[in-house]
C-alpha cells in the first residue's frame, strides 16, 4: 500500500463485511505448484480511481471496475502473474513468470514495453520469472528477480539503470524504499542477506546476513525494518546500519510439522504498536518495542497470506480457504467468510472495499456491512 509496506490503514470497512462481488479469472481450479511457487490463483489487487488491477495464475493482468468486478481490459502475459500489479501516472506495472516485466497502459492494456529478466543455473535447475512486485518512485521501477537480481529500471522505456546481484537463486521479496535507499531481501539455499541499496547508484550500503531465505518484504516503520526470514524468527533492525534491535523466535503451534511451517511467505504489517505476521498456522501479534509476543490466533492451516490492518481489525488469509477478521488488540475473532481454495494471497484495500484472491481462482470483493 506504500512504499514503506506497512500494510497499515488508520480507516477502512470493518466487519461485519458482506460480498459486493465475485470475479473469477479464465484458469479455473488449479493446484499449488512446486516450489517455489509464491501463490496460485491471483495476486493482492492494487485499486485505483475506481479501477482494480490484479494477475492471475492464467497469465493475465486485469482491469477491473471496482463498483461491479465487471473487465474493462485484459492483457495475456506467456507465464503466471503472481506480481502484485503496480500503478504509477497512467502505467500498470506487473511482472510473470515467462520472465518480463511488463508496463502497460492503464486506459487500454496496450503493451508500452517489456523488460527481460536474466536466468540463473544452480546444479539441474534455472531460476527465472519475475515474481516481486515493483515500486515505483521518482520515474524509477525497482523489482527483484528469480535469478536473484535486483533491478533498477527507467519507468518510461524500460531502459536499465542498474543491478545488483545478491548472489542467491532469486529475490522474490518485493523492495521497500524510505528516502534515498531501498531495502530488499533476497532467497538463496544459502548466503541470504537483507540488503540496503542506494536508490540513485544501485551500491549496496550493507547488507545483514540471516540463516535461511528471506520470501518475505521487509516493512519499514520510525527507522526500523521488519522482516519475516524463514528461519521462524522475526527480526527488528536499524534502517541506518543494519544492527539488530531484537530478534524474536516465533514457532509454529506445537506439533507441527517443521517443512510445513518453514516455508511461510508472510510479510510482517506493522501497526503503531504492533507487528502482525503470519506463522506457521496463527496469525501472531509481536510489541513493536521489545518483539515480545503479545498473542496468536489460530486459523485452520498455514498463514502465508500477508496480514493488513485496517483501523481495529487485522485481516488476513489462510490455507483453509477462509479470510478472517482479527481484533488488532485482542486476536479475537470477529469475522471470516470461506471462498472455494486455499487463501494464500494478502488482502487490499480500496474504494471502500476489502479485497482478496482464492486459490479458487477468484478475486472477492467485500465491503462494510453497516456502511456499504
Amino acid at each position: 500500500g506504500n512504499a514503506h509496506r506497512t500494510g497499515f490503514l488508520a480507516n477502512g470497512p470493518q466487519p461485519p463485511l458482506a460480498l459486493k462481488w465475485k470475479f473469477k479469472t479464465r484458469h479455473g481450479l488449479r493446484e499449488i505448484e512446486s516450489f517455489p511457487a509464491v501463490d496460485d490463483g491471483l495476486s493482492p489487487a492494487s485499486v485505483h480511481d475506481g479501477i482494480v488491477y490484479v494477475g492471475g495464475h492464467d497469465g493475465y493482468v486485469y482491469a477491473l471496475d471496482a463498483e461491479t468486478g465487471d473487465p474493462f481490459w485484459q492483457y495475456a502475459t506467456s507465464g503466471r502473474v503472481v506480481s502484485t500489479p503496480t500503478y504509477q501516472d497512467g502505467v500498470v506495472y506487473a511482472g510473470s513468470t515467462d520472465n518480463y516485466l511488463y508496463a502497460l497502459d492503464a486506459a487500454d492494456g496496450t503493451l508500452l514495453w517489456r523488460y527481460r529478466s536474466g536466468v540463473r543455473q544452480f546444479r539441474t535447475i534455472s531460476y527465472r520469472g519475475i515474481r516481486s512486485s515493483p515500486l515505483i518512485r521518482d520515474g524509477v521501477v525497482y523489482v527483484g528477480g528469480c535469478d536473484g537480481r535486483i533491478r533498477a529500471l527507467d519507468a518510461k522505456t524500460g531502459r536499465l539503470r542498474w543491478v545488483v546481484d545478491t548472489g542467491t537463486e532469486g529475490s522474490y521479496a518485493s523492495p521497500t524504499m524510505d528516502g534515498g535507499d531501498l531495502y530488499v531481501g533476497s532467497d538463496g539455499l544459502k548466503d541470504s542477506h537483507l540488503f540496503a541499496i542506494r536508490a540513485d547508484s544501485g551500491e549496496v550500503r550493507w547488507k545483514f546476513p540471516v540463516p535461511k531465505q528471506i520470501y518475505a518484504t521487509p516493512a519499514l516503520a520510525d527507522g526500523i525494518l521488519y522482516v519475516h526470514v524463514r528461519d521462524d524468527h522475526v527480526y527488528a533492525l536499524k534502517a541506518v546500519d543494519g544492527s539488530l534491535v531484537w530478534k524474536t523466535p516465533a514457532p509454529a503451534p506445537q506439533g507441527e510439522d517443521q517443512v510445513f511451517t518453514d516455508l511461510s511467505k508472510s510479510s510482517p504489517a506493522v501497526a503503531p504498536q504492533t507487528v502482525y505476521v503470519g506463522i506457521g498456522s496463527d496469525l501472531v501479534a509481536l510489541n513493536r518495542a521489545s518483539g515480545k509476543v503479545k498473542w496468536r490466533a489460530a486459523t485452520g492451516r498455514k498463514v502465508d497470506s500477508s496480514p493488513l490492518v485496517v483501523g481495529g481489525t487485522v485481516y488476513v488469509g489462510s490455507d483453509d480457504r477462509s479470510v478472517y477478521g482479527f481484533a488488532a488488540e485482542s486476536g479475537k475473532k470477529i469475522w471470516s467468510f470461506a471462498t472455494g481454495g486455499k487463501v494464500s494471497i494478502s488482502p487490499s484495500v480500496g474504494e471502500g472495499l476489502l479485497l482478496i484472491g482464492s486459490n479458487d481462482g477468484s478475486l472477492y470483493a467485500f465491503e462494510s456491512a453497516a456502511q456499504p
